[in-house]
């Protein structure tokens, strides 16, 4: 069977998700708002609308504005054309002053938010030792497991998710084999513990036998170095 293609035509943006988009940078729709074009009063009747309210409905601000749909929504149109291209034009159109982090801790005991300013955002796999926290968490040592930032409401917020233990990243490459997969479940993967997560992937993924040499090897490394005990299991 031939493979279909989907049509490169966009379909139609939803009128309420433009308004809700330009009601929540304020900043940008005054700008917009003083420029003298024809859509001019509906950028008036938005940026008066109170961000804790519900945006109003395309309905309402056509009888409140006395337009015709179709008038409206080429008013809609244009504006939120004027509305991304001084997004994309202008780097100040939207200035973020500050970055918020928050940290967002899993620990053995309980769950833990805290929010601060950090010089510099972890990355992924990184080790983040919290001394301040333990009681609640019952640890101390975390890594960095996701990171989300979030430019909502004029604000930079940068979510990092943290997970009790050491980054593994080979635990971390076999999860995403999982997922991608999907022989394990998300919810498994999310919520169970490393060693639980760890015998589960053993399974999934096997690791190969050992040759005769490497055994011998291994044999003569543990014999001087201590057999394997925390980072894995012998084989046999």
């Amino acid at each position: 069977m031939p493979r279909s293609f989907q049509s490169d035509e966009k379909p139609p943006m939803k009128s309420e998700e433009m308004t809700r988009d330009l009601v929540t940078v304020p900043e940008v729709l005054r700008r917009l708002a003083e420029q003298n074009a024809e859509w001019q009063p509906l950028a008036k009747a938005l940026l008066a609308v109170d961000r804790d309210a519900k945006v109003p409905t395309g309905k309402k601000l056509q009888q409140d504005l006395g337009l015709s749909p179709s008038r409206y929504r080429r008013w809609l149109d244009t504006l939120y054309t004027a509305y991304l291209h001084l997004l994309e034009s202008d780097a100040d159109a939207i200035v973020f002053k500050q970055v918020e982090h928050q940290l967002i801790l899993t620990g053995r005991r309980a769950s833990q938010t805290f929010s601060c300013r950090l010089p510099i955002t972890p990355r992924v796999g990184e080790q983040l030792q919290l001394d301040f926290l333990r009681a609640v968490t019952e640890e101390y040592m975390f890594y960095v497991e996701n990171i989300i930032h979030d430019l909502t409401d004029g604000r930079y917020s940068v979510l990092v998710y943290l997970k009790y233990g050491y980054y593994n990243a080979y635990q971390h490459q076999l999860t995403e084999r999982a997922r991608f997969e999907e022989t394990i479940g998300l919810d498994v993967i999310f919520h169970a513990p490393d060693y639980l997560l760890d015998d589960l992937l053993r399974e999934r993924y096997p690791p190969p036998a050992e040759s005769s040499k490497a055994e011998e090897a291994l044999d003569k490394a543990e014999a001087r170095y201590g057999r394997r005990t925390l980072f894995g299991r012998r084989r046999r």
